[in-house]
């Protein structure tokens, strides 16, 4: 009889520990969010593999759970459309205050040259990424998420945004006070269009 019991006993510990290793883990509870969703673009997947623009560099697997600069700035832009925000009248200073909130205060976009649509540099974190001059070390196909463009439009003007994404013949946008005094995402801009309006632009690529 001992032995009988012995062995149900032996059957039941058994028995357990498999339930246990086929049971679905829970999602862990508390106070902590989860992070949202993310979208990547070309540049996302490069600080994924471990490049330099990756806040943690060439660290691998760690590199996983950190977006890129730009998505950052994007995600940060988004917080803001349809909102009454005060930069939603000023376009420049929208971007300023989207930058600097997205890299927690390391990148402070410098102030704008003479001409309006090009920022004084050398600043910490920024650099160009291509213009209208002839000396431009890229052309403007090659934005990507998080660029920010300051133009002069043969048709509308001054304007200062954020691109959302490129789409490889056109880019999406996210802006502030384009036409009206508000922050928007869904504009988009044909790359051939823009050329043909602008006479004048810078394109800056942001990095910490």
């Amino acid at each position: 009889m001992r032995r009988i019991m012995r062995c149900a006993a032996a059957v039941s510990v058994v028995a357990v520990l498999f339930i246990g290793c086929d049971g679905v883990p829970t999602k862990p509870t508390g106070s902590g969010t989860q992070p949202a969703e993310q979208r990547f673009s070309a540049r996302d997947s490069r600080a994924i593999a471990g490049a330099d623009e990756s806040p943690l560099g060439r660290s691998g697997v760690a590199a996983l759970s950190v977006a890129s600069p730009g998505a950052l700035i994007v995600q940060q832009a988004e917080k803001y459309v349809g909102s009454s925000s005060p930069e939603r009248c000023d376009c420049k200073t929208f971007v300023r205050k989207v930058v600097l909130e997205a890299s927690n205060g390391r990148v402070s976009l410098p102030a704008t040259s003479s001409n309006s649509y090009e920022w004084n540099l050398p600043s910490f974190g920024v650099k160009l990424f291509a213009t209208k001059n002839s000396w431009s070390p890229h052309p403007i196909y090659g934005i990507d998420r998080g660029d920010v463009i300051q133009m002069l439009s043969s048709r509308t003007g001054l304007h200062t945004l954020i691109v959302k994404a490129n789409m490889g013949s056109y880019f999406t946008i996210v802006e502030a006070n384009y036409k009206s005094c508000a922050i928007t995402d869904t504009r988009s801009k044909a790359f051939s269009d823009f050329l043909a309006e602008m006479t004048g632009w810078t394109a800056y690529r942001v990095a910490w």
